[in-house]
């Protein structure tokens, strides 16, 4: 019972995801499938027992894909979306001088570094850690424990100091991700 209740808990997040994906499909696509899927899928998962976080995040989708159907505009072109024209897609000026700035700051930890972090946020699928002033990771709900983690705001509070190893360093797009598997309260 233990391995199905995380598998229910990842599809049901998945499916949280292509709600968001049906409504930014409706953008750019004439017809009104896409919507209709979407709100197939809140109905299935209301139907599922659903319990918080996620009836806010299928309400909140659902209030979206309605809206998105009763106020059917002209649709934009599938080919304005920047996923098809990659020459499309500029970097700010300023782009390098940031890439630089978190290096600098980064440079300092390194990947299996074990650090006290600060708890900043906690969202559904994680929580935000400050590493110092002025960079934060994710320790992304899979990361927390060995365990299943079914209520992430039982595990953390905000203003909590705790150890962490960082998993990954992502220079390019400046995320560092986090683990307190084995560690502190979680050992």
């Amino acid at each position: 019972m233990k391995g199905k209740a995380a598998l229910f808990h990842n599809v049901r997040v998945a499916l949280v995801q292509t709600l968001k994906l049906c409504y930014n499909l409706s953008k750019y696509e004439k017809s009104s499938d896409k919507v209709e899927y979407g709100l197939e899928i809140c109905a299935w998962l209301r139907n599922s027992g659903l319990k918080d976080p996620f009836v806010s995040q299928v309400n909140r989708r659902q209030d979206e894909l309605e809206k998105a159907l009763k106020d059917r505009q002209p649709a934009k072109d599938i080919s304005e979306l920047d996923i098809f024209q990659p020459e499309a897609i500029s970097e700010p000026e300023d782009a390098d001088e940031d890439i630089d700035s978190f290096l600098s700051n980064s440079g300092r930890h390194f990947v299996g570094d074990i650090i006290n972090v600060e708890i900043l946020h906690i969202m559904p699928y994680g929580a935000i850690a400050g590493i110092d002033e002025s960079i934060q990771g994710l320790i992304h709900i899979s990361e927390i424990a060995y365990r299943y983690v079914g209520d992430i705001y039982a595990e953390f509070e905000v203003g909590e100091i705790c150890p962490a190893e960082i998993i990954a360093i992502d220079e390019v797009k400046k995320k560092i991700s986090l683990s307190t598997k084995g560690l502190g309260k979680f050992s």
